[in-house]
């Protein structure tokens, strides 16, 4: 009920601006934003130490130009703040990773020359956007100024959107619902119950369906609320179940988090090894990079065995789609055009993928006694 409300606070404080502009109406929009954030659950004093950090931000990127040496802290900060929220008995603060991400993706942004430093307001505005506060997509600071800069009217509403915002919620709340009642209702629906190899299968293909409903659900909510709005964000999905590897299936799966954590490591790091150890090392240093980028995100999901080992498991996965690559194309001619390696792929991708939900959805002791059961 409080994320309604908040969608509906904020949706009425946008139109409102449009239908009546005023001087202050970026303030408004912030104070908007912070009124349906505070909904959320979320304690004054954590919301306060966010806007703080957010204000502290953009005045260190803003100082970086004239002092380089200031970078470091656009950097630091962010990740002290998704450091910190995964230790629940300090500092417990929801949507504190995606608020970070987004100060991290305006600072590559801003460095790069990709966007004008943009005004405090502006800022806090993006960072504390609230329709993708609490689970995302992340979006981009360029995406969000540009849709403010345009003089939107009431009659400009795109009214089409909100079918996707329907169409979200039925795949979040009830179609979710479905098919966690159906594995449930065949033995599926639980790892206690697993016993064998292909159960452990057939309960994370559930678990990762459920997952996808979920998480993409709620994406289509915020995707067709924002286009409703006439405010651009990109994409969070694209049909990854249709990804012939598992290379390909990170750049349809959490869209923005790829995006953004390849830009913020996987590049620099890449390019920094390869200038040091030589690019005709960049066979061994790509998936030593890779491995590395895929064991943060596993970390970034919370600082347990678990999350290190599907981050592990899913960089290897990736490293092996590498070599594989390269192997396969030097062999045969336009291999990935044909149709048997095209549903080969597919069908091995997926399986993979449901698989991971093993290491994702159990603690460390949990998967050592399914394993045991499996295995026995």
């Amino acid at each position: 009920m409080a994320l309604v409300l908040g969608f509906c606070l904020f949706a009425v404080a946008i139109v409102f601006v449009r239908l009546y502009p005023f001087k202050y109406s970026k303030f408004f929009l912030v104070l908007a934003n912070f009124v349906a954030i505070y909904l959320l659950d979320i304690s004054l004093s954590s919301l306060i130490i966010l806007i703080v950090a957010v204000v502290l931000h953009y005045f260190l990127l803003k100082a970086t130009s004239s002092r380089p040496k200031l970078a470091i802290f656009c950097y630091i900060l962010p990740l002290s703040l998704v450091f910190l929220c995964k230790f629940p008995n300090i500092f417990v603060a929801l949507g504190t990773s995606y608020l970070s991400f987004r100060m991290l993706s305006a600072y590559l942004e801003v460095t790069s020359k990709d966007v004008s430093m943009p005004k405090l307001e502006d800022y806090i505005l993006y960072c504390f956007y609230f329709p993708s506060f609490k689970l995302g997509p992340i979006g981009n600071l360029k995406d969000h100024q540009d849709s403010f800069a345009i003089d939107r009217k009431w009659d400009d509403l795109d009214w089409i959107q909100l079918m996707r915002v329907l169409y979200g919620i039925i795949k979040m709340i009830f179609i979710s619902k479905v098919v966690a009642s159906f594995s449930s209702s065949i033995g599926y629906g639980s790892w206690d119950q697993v016993k064998n190899f292909g159960g452990s299968i057939y309960t994370g293909f559930f678990s990762y369906i459920h997952l996808y409903l979920e998480f993409s659900g709620f994406s289509d909510i915020v995707l067709g609320f924002s286009s409703f709005l006439r405010i651009k964000i990109k994409e969070n999905f694209e049909q990854p179940f249709k990804s012939r590897n598992l290379s390909i299936y990170w750049t349809h799966w959490h869209i923005s988090l790829g995006d953004l954590t390849k830009n913020l490591l996987f590049y620099p790091l890449n390019m920094h090894l390869q200038r040091k150890f030589g690019r005709k090392n960049s066979k061994y240093i790509t998936p030593f990079v890779l491995i590395l980028l895929f064991i943060a995100i596993g970390l970034w999901h919370g600082f347990a065995t678990n999350y290190l080992l599907v981050g592990l498991y899913h960089g290897l996965g990736v490293v092996i789609v590498f070599y594989y690559s390269l192997y396969v194309a030097k062999r045969i001619n336009d291999y990935e055009s044909k149709t048997i390696f095209t549903y080969a792929g597919i069908l091995v991708t997926q399986l993979y993928v449901s698989v991971s939900f093993l290491l994702f959805d159990n603690d460390f002791n949990n998967i050592v006694k399914i394993l045991s059961r499996i295995f026995k």
